[in-house]
């Protein structure tokens, strides 16, 4: 009876069972396994090996290897192996075979079970399959887009550089040019500019936004990109787009999301041509009295005490009362596109200004709408060079691989080149020739010469950061279409230089500092150190009666050095970190190394961690915990 449950139990689990002896003869089963070995029920099994059922010799073998590890004692679970059935298919199953004990704990044999994945393994595969199909198609199409992205990227960095010309020579000559020419040189170069950085952003997903991440923003290049979008996408809508950026604002910061924060201005001046373009045309007299009819956006940028100050402003009919409540509430404003256009987006404006703990104001009547913005401003980040700082005695060294923007640097510097006939520029196409110019001056000669020097140097194999890099220039500044990527802020920082945006080249000011006397500033000590905190409290505490000149970072230090006699005492840190904590590439092993060179002798290193015995035998190193040393850093 018991046998008879046992059979009936077995022969209803789904999957396949089997026990043999310590031989490997088979014992029993149940009915499937049976069938999968070519036999009528489980009684035929009993007294047979592997070698005599269905699946063969190499298969058998197989088997009873298995055995073999079962039989001392090793338990083998969930392993795939494959099995020619009786029926002639072979099948992948998922086995496990124990030891078989007696009473006594004694192994007497080998139970084993598995079912068929077969079914299951062909869907893996299939899928499998599938997926890497996907996956190849996937792969040519980004190669294939990545290749258009730098044939587009490549297009605009042909056409950043001409445009940038035409604007400084446009700015340089002014009212040289007659009012019209120059409207026209501008509106061509703003079109160009419009179709190439549109281009650039459907294909490089740059309006996409980082989630609500925030960061230092430049406004005014923000707000240039977005309006030189809208003046290409509505060109034929014969509105006036007007960018009023005072030259206060052309490098103000505010913290934001650069994602939501263009999509905020591009909603309000796509707000604005809606209402304009459902809005019925209105006459407007001309300064000699004829009438025309005109529609205009503008977008104004400027700083006040606190804050940077954006407008944007439609002749339109005016935004509705209801429309104005919504947007002042928050609440979806989108139903306002009928009403004359007024209300799209604004939800979105709303949020992104508070995003940026912005406010605003919202003025409207009959003559049209004007959006009022308000964001606090900050501190200009490290990286950006906001003016071009020279020596009288300087040659300036300009690298790029566009003629056109050689023309441009011109004229920016051919009034200053006027007053100071000691400045002079030096102009290269190929970044190997800087280098090899560079690395073949003294170190006084290289401590007057200053570096402006393109990002992308087109089939030469380095770009301007390397030749910065292989030259250890600390006198230059990057100029690029691409300041604004973290990655080409991050290798500046380390490179201890400056970047600036080539679209603002024509705003950029140039400053000639007061000719630096050699060895004409006498001091106890020149000090630099990036914690501002620990050198004023070690100054108050130890040196109040010394005369000390203090410098926060390297570059500031290196511009400056050579007004001091070269015994003067310099006291160096090991590492230099920006405010953000960006670490500099330059050491104080390397700034000693330079000052070396320069013919400094009193160099000390005043360092947190261990020199481990790599010490110059020009550097002497004080390490911060000796209080005895500390206090006596103007002795040594």
């Amino acid at each position: 009876m018991k046998n008879d449950c046992l059979g009936q139990i077995l022969n209803n689990i789904p999957g396949f069972v089997y026990w043999k002896d310590c031989n490997s003869v088979y014992q029993g089963c149940n009915m499937n396994f049976a069938h999968a070995a070519g036999l009528e029920s489980p009684d035929e099994i009993v007294g047979k090996t592997d070698y005599e059922l269905a699946w063969g010799d190499t298969e058998a073998e197989l088997y009873r290897i298995g055995d073999k590890e079962a039989l001392m004692g090793k338990t083998l679970l969930s392993f795939e192996e494959t099995q020619l059935q009786a029926d002639g298919k072979q099948r992948t199953v998922l086995a496990s075979k124990i030891p078989f004990y007696d009473n006594k704990k004694k192994i007497i044999g080998v139970l084993g079970v598995y079912s068929d994945i077969t079914d299951r393994k062909e869907n893996e595969i299939n899928k499998a399959k599938v997926l890497q199909l996907e996956n190849e198609a996937l792969h040519f199409a980004s190669k294939e887009q990545e290749k258009f992205k730098k044939v587009v990227g490549q297009m605009m960095h042909d056409i950043t550089s001409p445009i940038t010309s035409i604007n400084t020579i446009v700015s340089k000559l002014g009212s040289n040019i007659p009012e019209n020419d120059r409207v026209t040189l501008r509106n061509a170069a703003d079109r160009i500019e419009g179709i190439s950085t549109r281009l650039l952003n459907q294909y490089a997903n740059k309006n996409v936004d980082d989630g609500d991440k925030v960061d230092s923003l430049l406004v005014s290049l923000a707000i240039l990109q977005i309006m030189n979008e809208k003046k290409e996408a509505y060109y034929e809508s014969g509105i006036n787009f007007v960018i009023d950026i005072d030259e206060n604002a052309r490098f103000s910061f505010i913290e934001h999301n650069a994602g939501i924060f263009k999509r905020m201005i591009s909603n309000l001046v796509n707000n604005a041509v809606d209402a304009l373009l459902k809005a019925e045309d209105r006459d407007q007299k001309t300064d000699d009295g004829s009438l025309r009819t005109e529609k205009k956006v503008t977008l104004s940028l400027s700083v006040g005490t606190q804050n940077v100050v954006i407008i944007v402003e439609d002749n339109g009919p005016g935004m509705p009362k209801h429309i104005q409540d919504m947007f002042n509430q928050g609440t979806s404003a989108t139903e306002g596109k009928g009403d004359a256009g007024h209300g799209i987006g604004l939800t979105q404006v709303h949020d992104a200004i508070t995003l940026g703990n912005g406010r605003f104001e919202v003025y409207a009547n009959d003559n049209g709408t004007q959006i009022t913005m308000y964001f606090p401003f900050v501190p200009a980040p490290h990286w950006i060079a906001t003016e071009i700082k020279l020596n009288p005695d300087d040659t300036i060294l300009i690298l790029d691989d566009d003629e056109s923007i050689h023309g441009a640097w011109e004229n920016k510097f051919d009034a200053v080149l006027d007053k100071i006939p000691t400045l002079h520029t030096k102009h290269f196409g190929l970044g190997k020739e800087v280098i090899e110019y560079i690395n073949n001056l003294t170190p006084e000669q290289k401590q007057n010469t200053f570096l402006l020097t393109d990002y992308e140097l087109l089939e030469q194999g380095i770009n301007g950061l390397d030749v910065i890099e292989q030259t250890k220039m600390l006198r230059a500044i990057l100029v690029t279409s691409y300041a604004t990527q973290v990655n080409i802020q991050e290798r500046v920082t380390n490179l201890g230089i400056k970047a600036l945006p080539k679209e603002l080249v024509s705003s950029v000011s140039i400053k000639i500092d007061k000719k630096l006397e050699k060895g004409s500033r006498i001091v106890d000590m020149v000090w630099v150190e990036d914690q501002e905190w620990l050198m004023e409290d070690l100054i108050k505490r130890h040196y109040t009666h010394l005369t000390i000149d203090k410098y926060y970072d390297p570059i500031s230090f290196m511009e400056s050095v050579i007004q001091y006699p070269l015994n003067t005492r310099i006291i160096l840190d090991t590492f230099y970190e920006s405010p953000d904590g960006t670490q500099y590439r330059q050491t104080g092993y390397d700034l000693a190394k330079s000052l070396h060179d320069l013919g400094y002798t009193k160099l000390i290193l005043y360092a947190g961690e261990d020199p481990k015995g790599q010490v110059p035998e020009y550097l002497q190193v004080v390490r911060k915990n000796n209080a005895y040393s500390t206090e006596s850093l103007d002795k040594i």
